[in-house]
């Protein structure tokens, strides 16, 4: 007698580090605003730091080698067969509807395929037979790169293995999309949500946008640990963005190492 087929497992990985881990409470409180059905544990990246959430795995896997290295080690102790993929200063911005992720991993699944952007609809619709919510992406030029993404944990795991940077292993990306056609999907216009978010960091800094979406929502960070510099060319901007740079990386030097335990927020909606 034939079993039912199984739903394929996926988890929730999010990429970091000891230096970003102040953007870790403002993460986390939008991340259960926007997604409180997401499976749990949610598995965070880290050096030797922690969060301390009960629903918040974190996977502390020491020094800082290469992204690659430092993904690899956390994906190794993950046994889902797809993960997705986000960023640390990626705070979501609407409600993710339930089921949205099981269908797409499904499909992926059922197709053979290694990865699904999760933000970025088709710029011209390549339908995949039995997956509709799946368009193909066919060149290096139309793969969208990591940001928010659903893996097959396997195929992120052989891009993490080749220890490169996050952008050199973007670009291997980009030649598996031309060398393996049918194995990589952008979201088809028939799926009825593409994740938002909002990209609070750059360079190590605040972005407007962030800031105000923090103010928005009656946030405020610590702009002693992450500034919030002026904006722009001139000199005076260059010389402060270039104080704080150093200050910052003068910091991380002397904290390094330490097993902090970094601690949620207090709001009245948590």
């Amino acid at each position: 007698m034939n079993q039912p087929a199984q739903e394929p497992t996926w988890s929730v990985i999010v990429s970091s580090c000891d230096a970003y881990s102040d953007l870790w409470p403002f993460f986390f409180h939008f991340f259960e605003r926007h997604w409180p059905d997401a499976p749990k544990p949610v598995h965070l990246v880290s050096n030797f730091r922690r969060y301390n959430c009960p629903w918040v795995k974190t996977l502390a896997v020491g020094p800082d080698k290469s992204w690659g290295d430092t993904i690899l080690a956390a994906l190794e102790q993950i046994p889902d067969e797809f993960v997705v993929f986000l960023l640390d200063d990626f705070f979501l911005h609407t409600p993710v509807p339930a089921g949205w992720i099981d269908s797409l991993a499904a499909q992926l699944d059922a197709v053979k395929g290694d990865f699904v952007t999760l933000y970025n609809p088709a710029p011209v619709e390549k339908p995949v037979s039995g997956a509709p919510l799946l368009s193909k992406i066919e060149g290096r030029m139309e793969c969208p790169g990591f940001h928010a993404s659903l893996f097959r944990r396997s195929y992120l795991m052989e891009l993490a293995a080749a220890r490169q940077n996050i952008w050199r292993t973007e670009a291997l990306m980009r030649d598996h999309a031309e060398a393996r056609p049918g194995t990589q999907f952008n979201l088809a216009h028939a799926s009825p949500y593409r994740l938002t978010y909002v990209e609070s960091v750059r360079g190590c800094f605040w972005k407007p946008n962030g800031m105000q979406y923090l103010k928005d929502n009656g946030l405020k960070p610590d702009l002693w640990r992450r500034p919030f510099p002026p904006q722009g060319e001139g000199t005076w901007a260059k010389v402060v963005r270039s104080f704080h740079k150093r200050r910052m990386r003068w910091r991380e030097k002397a904290m390094s190492g330490r097993a902090e335990t970094i601690e949620p927020l207090q709001t009245p909606a948590s």
